[in-house]
């Protein structure tokens, strides 16, 4: 990826041991695209104990607390979901409400993909 090439990321601290970060991926070719996700992938491989969640909302439409409320407290969001949501496979068990009606598929990274 070109040094000129912004890739945003956004760091919330949502409680003392606990950050969301988000990563704005708006403007770039499906090049860099790609490119962007497959390092955002790595850093979480990287940081796979500390890691809860990755989503993936391609529009930005779900809303900023909903994401939280997925993620933090496994509440499904009342409006639009993150176009791709993976979780940790050992944390799967803590998020009950989030498996309801689930397609669940380990991909083997210490991952796990839902679909509703």
């Amino acid at each position: 990826m070109s040094a000129d090439v912004d890739v945003v990321c956004d760091v919330r601290y949502v409680a003392p041991d606990t950050q969301i970060l988000t990563f704005v991926l708006g403007g770039l070719t499906e090049n860099e695209h790609g490119q962007a996700e497959d390092a955002i992938q790595r850093l979480i491989q990287r940081e796979l104990d500390r890691t809860v969640a990755l989503l993936v909302d391609l529009g930005g439409e779900t809303a900023e607390e909903e994401d939280d409320a997925l993620v933090l407290y496994g509440r499904l969001p009342t409006g639009p979901r993150p176009d791709r949501v993976q979780f940790r496979t050992d944390r799967l068990s803590a998020v009950p409400a989030v498996l309801a009606g689930a397609e669940v598929t380990d991909l083997g990274n210490g991952l796990s993909a839902l679909r509703w």
